[in-house]
This record gives C-alpha cells, structure tokens and sequence, in this order.
C-alpha cells in the first residue's frame, strides 16, 4: 500500500517514508492515521517481530480540511523506536480486533550516523559524543544518589495549558521517566484540558501516585501556583510549560548540585529546543547570572528551580495584568523578585542542557515573535523593577522580542571625545567627523606621540595637558574604523557616565561582517577567550544575551569608552600618548575591577574595521577580575560557534 492508505475501514499517510533518526539509537516515523467505520482499528509497528501500539495524538488541521473528517482533529502521530538488529526495515500494520494485521506500510532504516571529529561540528554531534559525559552512566546513578548527604524533595509545578495530548503524554513521560526518583507533580488547570488529554492524565496519575490534577482552581494559573505553594513541605519547586519536556538527568542534577552548593537559592540550567517530534536543535547555552542581561529578558526560566520559602517570601506569582495567565511576563516578574531577594551570589548556574522547549510552529500557540500585549506586558515588569532598584532609564524594546533595551538618563547634560590614530587612514576621520556635534562630540587625532584637537574650519590645535581636555567621557579608536552604528556616540556616553561602569566597549565587525570581538571572558583553564569570534553578525541573535548589554572581563582595544576622571586616576597626558592601546585598556579594566565597577559591552554600538587582528588578551590581563567572568564550557566542546548557530530553525 505504501505511505498511504485509504480503505472502508480507515485512513493513513506516513510522512517519513523513510525512517528518520532521532537521538542515539533511536528513530522514528511520523503520519497520520483514523479509524472510519470500525473504531477498533488500531495501528501497530512491528520492529523485529515485535509489536509496539502507535498512539494518534498530534493536532492535524491539515487532515481535517483535506479528508474533511472533524473527527481526525487528533490523528496524527510520531512513533519512536529502536534501531532494529534483524532487519533494515520496519512496518506499519493495522490490526481489528482479533483480526490478523495488515500490512499498510514498510519503511526503511537508515544505519546509525558516524561521528569523528575532534570537537563537535554540530549540535547533533555534541549530543552524541560530548554531552553523555556530564552526566554519571545511567546504571550508576542510584549508587551516587545513595551517596548523597541530602536527598531533596522537588515539587514539580506542571502547566500544560491547551496541550494536545501527543505533548502532554511526552511530557509526563519525561517527568516519570526521571531517574531521580524523589519528586512529586501537580498538574495545574486539569479541568480546562481536553477531554482525550485529561483521560490520558487521569490513567499517569492512576499508575504514579506522585502525579497530582489540581481540579479545585479556576482559570487563573498563577492562582493555582500559588495555592500549591501554600501547602508544599517540600525543598524545591520548578516550573515545566505546556510542550516542554525534561532531561532525564534534570533532577539528578539539580539534587547534586544542592548537595555541592548547599547555600544556592535559586539554581537555573541550559534548555534546547525540540521540534514536534522530538528531534533536538537550537540549544541557549546560557551565561552565569549577570544583572544587566536578566533585567533585559528572562534566561533563567526554562529550567529554574527555587527554594519555596524563597517564593513564599516574595509572595509567589503576582497579577500584572496578564489575565490570569501564567505568561513569560508573569515568570520574569517573578524570577526577578526572588534574585532581588537573594542577591547575585545565591543565583547559581548548572551548565548542562536539562529540559528541552517545543519549539514554535510545532503544534503549539507560542508565537516566535510576540505579541502587542506581551510585549506591554514585559516592558511594564521592566518599568517596574527598575524603578524598584532606583534607576532612571528609557526603557523600550530591544533588539528583537522579547528583549528589553535601558538607556541610562542623566540629570545634567554631558560631552563625548573621540580619539583616533593618524596612522589608521583618513577614511576613519570622516566617519567620526559625520557624529561630530559642537559642545558635545569633539575629534582628538594621535600624530606618533603628540595629540591634536580638531576645530574642523580652524584646522587642528596641539594639545599639551590632560587639563585641555574638558569632555566627560573619552573615546578611544584603535584601527581603521570603516563605519559606526547610528547614534554609537550617544549610546557610548549614556554607557560610561552609569556610576557602576568602569569601562565599556561595544561589537567589532570587520568588512565581511564577521565578528571580531565581543568582550571576553575566562575558559575553564582561567584563559581569557572570545567564544563568539569568527560569527557572522547577523548569527548573533541566536545567542540572545549578545543582543543585551553585559559584563565581562574585559574588551578589546578597537574601540572602547571611559569617564575622564578614570584616565586622571591612572596618568597624565604623557603616559596616554605613549602607551600603547591594549596595555591602556588593560589598566582601565584593572582599575575598574579593583574599584568594584563593571567592564561592560553594549550591542547597540557597532564599529566596523578593515583589519580585524586583536592582540593576545592574556598576554595584556595579567590579573584577573575578583570574580572571574567565565564562558559557558560547553562552546569549547564545539569546532566554533557558527557549529553552535547553524544549529538553529530559520525560526528563532
């Protein structure tokens, strides 16, 4: 019959002709089927003689429309099997009753990918190869959690929306299939689900005790979180969303890591993305905690599990005009709570890819772009904290949903100076010459050891003491500069006149659109890297918190800005022009760090340079900040980031 099947019994396509792999050993194939006259039709896959029940489940509109038949809403279907060992096909039979099945379709499995490379030349490779050792073997892990001093008890908070049911059975088997095995579940708007998966839940919570339907709460989800907080005893709570599913590992390790830093308050983990098969893709191998990016978007969510006296403390989820709904904005409100609460050194970071996020487009209603409302939503909870925390800023939305971008503002008006190289070209002088404002953005120009100002139709004035200088925030440029972002200057200046920033740089692209440094940050080995060097520009959003001022260790010597006071606090005019540029941004980077200030990086100033050589920074940074900025280490474990990004669907 082939990939379809069309009979007085019932119906069938399969969409994988061929079988397609998933993970590991594991493969699967995906169609749809419905049953016409005789409900009894069921569909079997048969693997090396053994049968296995293929569960419809998948929302198919499609097939409703083409077959228009209301009653195959729910027909579609994903099938994960073993790779066979006697055969290198599979089969797809239906069965009536006690009726001997029929063959409908046969599918070929391909043989298993190989992998050979040194570092991972994608994420499927990483999967295979590199991630299997963060963990401990599976047949090992009961013995190492008998060895634990402390056994947390984690409460899973599980809100599953408008799941179909082909997600929400993936998704309480990935929370029973948890080999830790001290948790329980709650399952959040039971009442409000559909009715096949509602029965699927009822029948989970018959074989697994430690699954619970709340069916007393209306249609306020953040209502019924809060009431399951009020009775919990137990020792962490964690979020999981509608789609979503769970590592394996993710409570071994969130456990483990309670035992090793038992004073953490608040623990967050690495998520990828899995499409409606399962197929895994787009990992966000997140940073460790850093205010400026979380104030911009929630990256902590997604897996994030805290202690319930904590979330009691803070009074749980709030009503922020979400119409009761448990949005990203109620979660972000939330999460920013708690870390204002603990404070930054109690917000801790596992490393490791532990829960997987549907992506968009696979079934679900999340939108990869937003909405006008969310995105009220976020920019009122940015509002809010911030003037919680005191600050004064623009807030609006940044470089793509659902980014928040601050702009500092200042009571008092003030200048920028832009200094540059003689020896870098005369192209570069126009370039700064287009962002040349009288009283607020004045040129300075290198000529070897001397500096000269540029009055532009006075012609150029030598410059014999730092006193001569009189704008509050300098500028440096070190290279052929071919172009700057619009209002670079502006946002320089907003940047370094912030009362916690020592030093701040922005992107630095070459002529391709290459990135040429980013900030940097220390690998595992205490070395200072730029991990996303050699990435394309417009790859950058894949890691969103690039796209959000940051701290880091330290920046690159293309071009960087610092208040006037700072250069007065480490040397006259005479060591300015005589040190070379990266031993200067070195110590402005030291001395910040040794006053407590940020060394900062912000996306919305981009400088683009025909030679884009950066010196080695370890042989400029010989000490390190009190609390070094580390890389995520997964990205060492990659050929390069582009390996990383060209991971991503077309979607973000």
């Amino acid at each position: 019959m082939g990939s379809n099947g069309r009979t007085p019994d019932f119906r069938f396509h399969l969409d994988t002709p061929e079988a397609q792999w998933l993970r590991g050993d594991e493969y699967y194939l995906a169609g749809w089927f419905f049953p016409v006259k005789d409900a009894s039709s069921t569909l079997i896959l048969e693997v090396d003689g053994n049968d296995q029940l293929v569960e419809p489940g998948l929302s198919r509109p499609d097939v409703v429309h083409d077959q228009a038949a209301p009653e195959a809403r729910y027909s579609g279907f994903c099938v994960k099997f073993r790779h066979p060992k006697l055969s290198a096909t599979v089969n797809l039979e239906v069965t009536r009753g006690n009726e001997i099945s029929s063959v409908v379709a046969t599918a070929p499995v391909p043989p298993l990918p190989v992998w050979r490379n040194e570092r991972a030349a994608s994420y499927a490779e990483w999967v295979e190869t590199r991630e299997p050792r963060h963990f401990w073997p599976s047949d090992e892990v009961s013995e190492h959690m008998a060895g634990l001093a402390f056994r947390p008890r984690i409460h899973l908070v599980v809100d599953l929306g408008n799941s179909d049911g082909y997600f929400a059975r993936e998704t309480i088997r990935s929370i029973v299939g948890q080999l830790y095995q001290n948790w329980t579940a709650t399952v959040l708007g039971f009442p409000l689900l559909e009715k096949r998966t509602a029965a699927l839940l009822e029948k989970a919570t018959a074989e697994d005790p430690r699954i619970r339907l709340r069916s007393d709460v209306g249609p306020s989800s953040f209502t019924a979180f809060n009431s399951v907080l009020a009775s919990s005893d137990d020792d962490c709570l964690a979020l999981i969303r509608a789609h979503d599913e769970l590592s394996p590992f993710a409570l071994v390790e969130i456990a483990r890591y309670l035992n090793e830093q038992p004073w953490a308050e608040l623990v967050y983990t690495d998520y990828d993305r899995i499409d409606r098969y399962g197929r895994r893709l787009s990992p966000y191998f997140k940073p460790d905690f850093d205010w400026q990016i979380f104030r911009s978007f929630d990256y902590l969510s997604r897996f994030a599990a805290v202690r319930p006296n904590l979330v009691r403390q803070v009074g749980g989820l709030r009503d922020i005009g979400a119409s009761h709904d448990l949005t990203a904005a109620v979660e972000w409100d939330f999460l920013l709570r708690v870390a204002e609460q603990v404070g930054c050194d109690r917000v801790c970071h596992i490393p490791k890819i532990l829960y997987h996020r549907r992506t968009a487009g696979a079934g679900t209603e999340e939108s990869p772009s937003g909405d006008a409302r969310q995105r009220r939503l976020l920019l009122s909870v940015a509002s809010e904290h911030s003037a919680v925390r005191g600050e004064t800023a623009e807030i609006e939305p940044g470089w793509m949903f659902p980014l928040i971008r601050y702009t500092p503002r200042f009571s008092s008006e003030a200048s920028v100076a832009i200094f540059a190289r003689c020896e870098d070209g005369m192209f570069q002088q126009s370039t700064i010459a287009l962002n040349l404002k009288p009283g607020k953005v004045s040129a300075y120009e290198f000529v070897g050891c001397l500096l000269y100002r540029d009055h532009s139709e006075l012609g150029r004035a030598l410059i014999r003491d730092f006193s001569e200088i009189k704008e509050d925030v300098l500028v440096f440029v070190h290279g052929p500069l071919e172009t700057i972002s619009h209002c670079f200057c502006q946002e320089m200046l907003a940047q370094a006149r912030r009362t916690d920033c020592g030093l701040v740089s922005g992107i630095c692209i070459d002529t391709d659109t290459r990135v040429i440094s980013t900030g940097f940050v220390r690998d595992e080995d205490g070395r200072l890297i730029d991990p996303y060097r050699g990435l394309l520009f417009s790859e950058l959003p894949r890691f969103p918190h690039l796209m959000t001022v940051r701290t880091v260790e330290a920046v690159s010597p293309q071009f960087f800005a610092v208040k006037r006071e700072a250069l007065e606090q480490i040397g006259d005019l005479r060591m300015l022009a005589g040190l070379p540029t990266p031993q200067l941004v070195a110590n402005l980077a030291r001395h910040a760090h040794d006053r407590g200030l940020r060394v900062l990086v912000t996306p919305f100033a981009v400088a683009t340079f025909e030679n884009s050589a950066v010196p080695d920074p370890d042989e400029a940074y010989a000490s390190a900040a009190p609390q070094p900025i580390r890389a995520n280490p997964n990205l060492a474990e990659f050929e390069d980031a582009s390996a990383i990004a060209g991971s991503f669907p077309a979607e973000l």
